[in-house]
């Protein structure tokens, strides 16, 4: 049902290239996401979205790390330089009621889910 409504949206290649970024509501996180976009007009789920995948759980980047390091007791001074190496997994992800900011595709079938937003409160 919806998806005729986003396909009525979407229509009009004028509509499309006027039509920039959105704000979306997180109905449900993944695995089985669900976004409300332009007032609850249409819902996208997994099926219309490209996520960026530092947003999903278990994300995993690697990581190294080096410095020095200042070790300070009484009368003696000790300087040990470092490195580490690792992989870093991110457990967090998308829930409900996060904002998102979403852009069309070139066709304006599908959405990029691009990052979590906030509106700042002054």
């Amino acid at each position: 049902m919806w998806d005729k409504e986003i396909a009525k949206l979407f229509m009009d290649k004028d509509k499309i290239k006027g039509y920039g970024p959105i704000i979306g509501k997180v109905i449900s996180g993944p695995p089985n996401i669900k976004v409300s976009a332009l007032s609850g007009k249409i819902i996208l789920d997994k099926n219309y979205l490209y996520i960026n995948d530092f947003l999903l759980s278990n994300y995993q980047r690697n990581i190294i790390i080096d410095g020095e390091i200042e070790f300070i007791e009484e009368d003696l001074e000790i300087d040990t330089e470092y490195e580490a190496q690792g992989i870093i997994s991110f457990v967090d992800t998308l829930k409900e009621n996060d904002e998102v900011l979403l852009l069309p595709t070139e066709s304006g079938q599908k959405f990029f889910l691009v990052c979590k937003v906030k509106q700042l409160e002054w």
